[in-house]
């Protein structure tokens, strides 16, 4: 059990609010059950957590959000979890966007061909049967991590693992991860989508091997006046292995500046 100084667990604290939670392709709504740990060593109250659920590895899928009243309202998504998003999960006081694109492939010509070849290549192989699929998310999952030990360390003492238990892959599971996989490959994410929303945080791993740091830039400049904030060092996986740094950057952006509120 990982036990926090009261400084660390000032800084995992965040205001009373709900906090609804889109994880990316290939990942579940357990992969940001370690920000429930966290936030539970915090000095003050626990804030409402809502996890969105795409069901890919057994879970029944809910893109249910409740009313949002006159709480403070935050929305954290990663990856394709910001076009995977209700359109309800926009009205909040305060985007978080991780790892996320506002089109996930390269402008120039040859890195987009190159792009676009991988993701065929991906959904030949998941819509067959066998170890196939699975070998596609293993290896997924092998290039979300980063080498860096200091990113890694928020992990290190929780039993908590972020990558799914894919063998609980189902065949609706297998369906939606085709499906969101052909959404990654044509999604254009356009500004009036997220017009509902307040402040808008990005936040990126400057190792990120799946989104290169190239989208978030594009996708700050599409999104402006969002805020972004890089991490060297980390991977793809950022949400998961840096929780603490992406809380407490979050914690920051609230306290430069109040959010509106409906």
């Amino acid at each position: 059990m990982l036990v926090a100084s009261q400084e660390e667990r000032s800084s995992m604290s965040l205001p009373d609010a709900q906090i609804i939670f889109q994880h990316g392709w290939a990942f579940d709504a357990d992969s940001f059950k370690i920000w429930e740990e966290l936030l539970e060593r915090s000095p003050v109250a626990v804030p409402d957590l809502v996890y969105l659920e795409r069901g890919y590895f057994g879970r029944e899928a809910s893109r249910s959000v409740p009313e949002k009243k006159n709480r403070l309202r935050i929305t954290v998504a990663h990856s394709l979890g910001l076009h995977l998003l209700p359109e309800e999960a926009f009205d909040c006081d305060l985007l978080v966007l991780i790892s996320s694109f506002a089109s996930f492939h390269p402008t120039g010509r040859a890195g987009e061909r190159l792009s676009r070849k991988i993701i065929r290549r991906m959904l030949d192989k998941i819509g067959k049967l066998g170890d196939e699929p699975a070998s596609v998310l293993r290896e997924f999952h092998r290039s979300c991590q980063e080498d860096s030990p200091r990113c890694a360390e928020p992990m290190r003492g929780s039993n908590r693992s972020w990558i799914p238990e894919t063998d609980k892959i189902t065949t609706g599971g297998l369906e939606r991860l085709r499906q969101d996989l052909e959404l990654l490959d044509r999604v254009e994410l356009e500004r009036r989508k997220i017009e509902s929303a307040g402040k808008i945080l990005i936040m990126h791993g400057e190792e990120d091997r799946i989104v290169d740091l190239e989208r978030a830039l594009e996708l700050k400049d599409l999104l402006e006046p969002a805020s972004l904030v890089t991490f060297p060092g980390a991977g793809h996986a950022l949400p998961y292995t840096g929780a603490p740094a992406c809380i407490e950057k979050i914690r920051e952006a609230l306290c430069k500046q109040p959010c509106r509120q409906a």
